[in-house]
Parts: C-alpha cells; structure tokens; sequence
C-alpha cells in the first residue's frame, strides 16, 4: 500500500474540472503528460526514495533480517528522512507566505501535499556543493504569461543547452526557471548559492573537453524582468550573459495573468494553506480593481524601496513583503505591463546587443524565433538546419493558462481607460524597438471604431453589395444579433462599428443614409 502511494501524489482532494487541478497535473510542453509519466515523473525519488527505503529498512529489522552495518545504515537513513521533513515544512511556511500570500501555518495536509511537490533533499545537496557548480550563460526575463515557457521550450532544444534546478516537482518549471532570484529559496537571493541552480563544473568539461560538445546553462524565470533588484543582482553575478525578453499587449497579459493567479489560489487552499491572507495582499474583487490597486501610491513605493533601499544595503536575504513581486502577484498588474520602463532599466547594467526582445506574435513563426536566437545565441550554442528544419514543422504552446470561472471583461469605459494608460507607454516601447507590432497594441475600442467606419466608408454601394453577397446567408443574422448584443459586443450601443455594419448586413447600400 505504501509504494502504491509512493508511486502518485494524492489526487482526491483536487476537483478534476478545477483550476488547480488543471495546475496540479502540470503539463507538458504543448500537451499534457499521461500519469505513467507522472507517476515516472514523481516515482521513487529525494525523500520519497528516502522514505521507501526507511520502510524496507524497518520491515526486514522486524523480520528478524540481520546484515553489516545495518544499524549504521537506519540511523543515516532516519537521519536524512528527518532532514528531508523538516526542510519541507520550512518550505512551506515560508512559500505559504512568500509564494501563495497566506499566513504560514503547519497543517498536515499542507505536510503531505509539500511531500509530493518539492524536492528538500536535492535542494540540501545542490547547496551544500553549490561552489562546484556553474552560473547561466543565457536568461529569459520575462514577462509572465508572455510566452517564456515556450521560447525556453525552443531554448531548451539547443545542442548542450541545460536548464536549471527548481525545488518544485510541476512539469511546467522544470529545466525552466529557477525562481531563486525572486526569494523562493528562503528569501537568499546570495549570488555564491545561485550557483546551486546549475550542472556543475565537472559536468561543463566533460563535454567541452571530453565529448567536444558545445555547452550552456540558461534561466528563464518569466518574474525577472519586473524585479526590481534582478538587473543589478544579474549584472554583478554574470555580466556577459544573453537575455531574452518576451512581450505582449500589456491588456492581455494582465488578463492572462490574472487568471492564471486565480488558479493557483485555488490550488493553494485546495493542498491545505488556509484562506487567512498576508495584510495587505488579499486578492482584489475584480480585474478593474487590480489594476487600480497596481496604480496606487503603496504598491509604486513598494517598488521603489525594492529597486533602491534594498539595494543600496546589499541585502542577500529578500524580505518577504517584496517576494515574489513586491505587493503581491495581483497587486503590480500595471507594473508588469510596463515593458520600456523594465528595458531601460536592464540596458542601464547591460549593452542592447546581449538582448532579443520577441513579441509574442512571433512565437507562431518558429522559424524566424530560431534565427533570433541563433543570433542571439553566436559563440555559445547553434542550432543545425536540419535540427532548425525539422524543430520548425511544430509551433509550441506551453503552459497554457488553466480554464477557469474567473470573469475578465472589462467594460468599454473601462477598456478604455486602461488603453490610454498603457498607450505612451506602448508607445515609448516602439520607439525603443522600432516594432510596428507593438504600436499597435492596446488600442482604444473607440479609436478602432472610427477607424472601421473610415475604412467601410470609403467603399461605393456596389462594393458593399458585393461584400454583403459574399457573406454566407446564415451568417448575416447571426452577426447582426452579434452586433446588437451588447455583452458579447462590449463596446456598448453607440458604437460605429455597430452602426456601420448593421447597415450593411440589412442590406442598405448607401451607408450615408
């Protein structure tokens, strides 16, 4: 019965059609893994190898089984159990606080979930020999929900590419991102254990030496970029790495990303970590309220006394208040979004030429994706054509947000609103990248209105005519029901678009009228 557990993490307490069951039974890139390879995935390793062999240890002592050492042999393994325990319950204290922004409390559901999804004995080991090992040569920034899991699926795909270490077990972190940096580890954000994350030395000259191979070691911890301290903590530790910074119309980011928080709320409650919130971090209502909360004088101070006090004091250990995104992950929406105040504040520590910036449209081209960070990547790594040819038939979709009820619409006022706040900024960052893609994003509904009107408008009679027979009869009255709903519409009655083609699909030719 024990190796039966030992063999999946428990299941019953997750709701199948959850969220954070969607999260819980992790995916793999682009599909989700079948439970043999959970189970292959979670098997028999850190202390739930430890704990099995304990279990051996103990039946064959009370079988009256007797060999050398055996003794010696317990105690070392009881030893290493025990260790293996109590790390995990100081992981979980501290994420329930630092990670998921609950009150940290012991539970033994919480115990026993954290069994299953952290790794305490490798992250022991990994410490203990962190001075053996290497630091990346190769990061991806960010931002979240912006594509890093895909673009560090392609990277990962590079001859002698090596991710790192995670203490957690979810299929979509591993050989991915590290977390360190934003305090997952404790809160030590110390540059000498950085290097606990990565293969070690030995492993880089065996094949650079040895096999003849090239090798590199990357991080594409998606919370980077928006961290204050990480340019500068970066630029100290590995000044002549790579970046890649992903991109998105900040609207959509901040919708993806709220709703993949919610998920990993749910999650959070349903593995035993309370619903008593951190002060000052309960989730807001609503997406608008936010945002609103993102824009406020606290959270901006925050970010501020992140960015200089903590630096200029040279603090190792992140205070809890600024981990993993100071004001919590639902608080600095706004504050993700800003993509050109992140990159002139990593061009400040490093030279434009160590960056690629990818937009997020650009992760359906794989082939132009891999000549960038060919580019990108000269010296260190380079993909063959073959390798390119054949990595190119597939477009790779990872970690997908995870379905869930939580509403996203926002009102046409409020869409608005939202987009005449980003607007200099998208602005500002499609001077820097000189990127027509990104100047047009997060446009006004209205604008986008009066620019379909303009556009329609210039049509004659007989080309709306003609535009209106080309449409399939069934579907001139499905969208001008469409067009008059205005929940799935949601720009409101008003609007030129509405007007514009409710005249056409009626069949009026001289839209003037």
């Amino acid at each position: 019965f024990f190796f039966l557990m030992i063999r999946r993490p428990p299941r019953s307490t997750l709701s199948s059609s959850s969220a954070a069951s969607d999260v819980y039974k992790r995916q793999e890139y682009g599909e989700r893994r079948c439970c043999k390879m959970l189970e292959r995935k979670l098997g028999l390793s850190d202390v739930r190898l430890v704990a099995a062999m304990l279990l051996v240890q103990g039946v064959a002592w009370l079988s009256g089984v007797r060999f050398g050492y055996q003794g010696i042999l317990m105690q070392a393994t009881l030893g290493l159990f025990a260790l293996g325990i109590g790390l995990i319950v100081a992981l979980m204290l501290h994420c329930a606080e630092a990670v998921f922004n609950r009150k940290p409390r012991f539970t033994l559901r919480g115990l026993w979930h954290f069994f299953w999804i952290t790794r305490p004995l490798e992250l022991a080991w990994r410490a203990v020999t962190a001075p053996l090992r290497v630091l990346p040569d190769a990061y991806v920034l960010g931002q979240v929900r912006c594509g890093t899991t895909s673009t560090a699926t392609y990277l990962s795909r590079f001859p002698g590419a090596h991710g790192p270490f995670t203490p957690w077990t979810f299929d979509f972190v591993q050989n991915k991102e590290s977390f360190f940096l934003v305090g997952h580890y404790f809160g030590c954000v110390h540059p000498s254990l950085y290097r606990m994350c990565f293969p070690l030395r030995l492993t880089r000259w065996f094949h650079t030496r040895v096999l003849g191979r090239p090798f590199f070691a990357f991080d594409a911890c998606a919370q980077y970029l928006s961290a204050p301290w990480c340019a500068e903590y970066i630029s100290n530790i590995t000044p002549h790495a790579k970046f890649v910074v992903n991109i998105r119309d900040p609207i959509e980011q901040n919708c993806s990303w709220w709703k993949f928080e919610h998920g990993s709320i749910d999650f959070a409650t349903q593995i035993g970590l309370g619903t008593e919130w951190v002060a000052g971090r309960e989730p807001p209502e609503s997406l608008h309220e936010a945002l609103l909360l993102s824009e406020s004088e606290r959270v901006r101070e925050l970010f501020d006394k992140a960015s200089y006090d903590m630096l200029r004091q040279h603090k190792w250990w992140l205070p809890k208040w600024a981990s993993t995104f100071p004001g919590g992950q639902l608080g600095c929406l706004t504050q993700l979004g800003k993509f050109g105040c992140d990159l002139e504040r990593w061009w400040g520590f490093f030279a434009r030429d160590q960056f690629a910036v990818i937009e997020v449209e650009r992760l359906g081209d794989p082939q132009k994706l891999l000549w960038t960070l060919n580019q990108l990547l000269e010296g260190v790594s380079a993909m063959s054509t073959h390798e390119t040819r054949e990595l190119c038939s597939q477009v790779v979709h990872a970690n997908a947000t995870p379905k869930t009820g939580v509403h996203l619409q926002l009102t046409a006022k409020q869409q608005q609103h939202w987009c005449a706040v980003y607007e200099p900024h998208n602005h500002k960052l499609a001077d820097m990248l000189g990127s027509d893609i990104v100047r047009g994003w997060s446009r006004s509904p209205a604008g986008e209105d009066r620019a379909a009107f303009e556009s329609i408008s210039q049509l004659s009679g007989s080309q709306l005519l003609q535009l209106r027979e080309a449409m399939p009869r069934l579907l001139r009255s499905k969208m001008l029901k469409k067009i008059f709903d205005s929940d799935q519409d949601g720009y409101g009655h008003g609007s030129w678009t509405r007007l514009t083609l409710s005249f056409l699909l009626a069949g009026c030719a001289d839209i003037t009228c």
